[in-house]
């Protein structure tokens, strides 16, 4: 069990767990689905700190769990989760994560609709927002092992309104490496053009034009994308190519992180603006460039 103490380290698990970590208590907060899994949260939250509570997280979670705690939405949606996986171990230590995107999430899909949910991860969105009424969605995850696990999770869930797509998306059909540098952040797999080594391995990419055709999509409501700045390369690869279902709201991440396919966040803008497209905060107010950008993500409302 040591040999996993670092990556808790570099995280700052024990710095949260040897202070008065103050939980983010809103309407996004994810609870307990199991006597156990409450029982360990509990443990986790709220027990007071001693010395040697890392080493007994660390312990008990595999051994009682198998790396599998069970966590469960708002929403209704449980979600299997580790604390040895970035994300995870957020939304375990902290109650949430990106509660002001869902919440807008949630309301620009509050009559239902399609959502195409590019980079879906493990599920934490998609699955949440499954549980709206009349709501269909398209989960598109490129990486084997966090599709696999989004699989787990859309099975818990008998989600049959969420379908999953194992491809990467981009401008054109091509093939492409998957790395991920940070094997203990399924979210921080990257599409790059050059083999990295050890962690980085051969995919298939297609467009979202391809994509919403072979669907046969005649609406999409909302698009959420985090692909680690890729987002660029996979709308040119909708938009450019002759779209003509255009999705009624975009929230993306919106970071410099677009740099490195060679887009500025000037170039970004700009591109959706040409395409009828309005900038807002997810807390509904009108984005200038520098604006401050609550949870990284960035609202496009299409208005013309």
């Amino acid at each position: 069990m040591e040999a996993n103490a670092p990556v808790f380290r570099t995280f700052g698990l024990f710095r949260l767990l040897n202070c008065e970590a103050k939980l983010y208590i809103c309407s996004m907060y994810y609870y307990g689905s199991r006597l156990r899994d409450k029982l360990f949260l509990f443990y986790i939250r709220k027990f007071p700190n001693h010395p040697f509570k890392l080493r007994f997280v660390i312990w008990v979670e595999p051994f009682l769990f198998k790396n599998s705690l069970r966590l469960k939405s708002p929403s209704g949606a449980e979600h299997y989760l580790s604390t040895l996986e970035w994300i995870g171990r957020y939304v375990i230590l902290q109650g949430s994560f990106e509660p002001k995107t869902l919440v807008k999430c949630e309301e620009l899909l509050g009559s239902g609709g399609v959502l195409v949910d590019i980079g879906a991860n493990i599920g934490l969105h998609s699955l949440h927002l499954s549980k709206i009424e009349n709501v269909k969605v398209y989960s598109v995850e490129p990486s084997a092992h966090n599709f696999q696990l989004l699989l787990k999770n859309i099975a818990l869930n008998k989600a049959v309104n969420v379908y999953p797509i194992n491809i990467g998306l981009s401008k054109n059909d091509a093939f492409a490496y998957l790395d991920k540098s940070q094997s203990d952040n399924t979210g921080s797999v990257q599409v790059v053009d050059q083999d990295s080594g050890n962690n980085s391995y051969l995919i298939r990419l297609t467009t979202l034009f391809e994509l919403v055709s072979y669907l046969k999509l005649d609406r999409i409501d909302l698009v959420k994308i985090d692909v680690e700045g890729f987002e660029m390369n996979v709308f040119e690869g909708y938009f450019d190519l002759g779209a003509t279902v255009m999705p009624a709201n975009i929230m993306m991440e919106f970071s410099a992180m677009m740099e490195r396919t060679g887009h500025s966040l000037t170039d970004c803008l700009d591109y959706f603006t040409k395409w009828g497209y309005v900038p807002y905060t997810i807390e509904g107010k009108p984005y200038e460039l520098n604006d401050e950008l609550p949870e990284h993500n960035l609202w496009f409302k299409k208005v013309n």
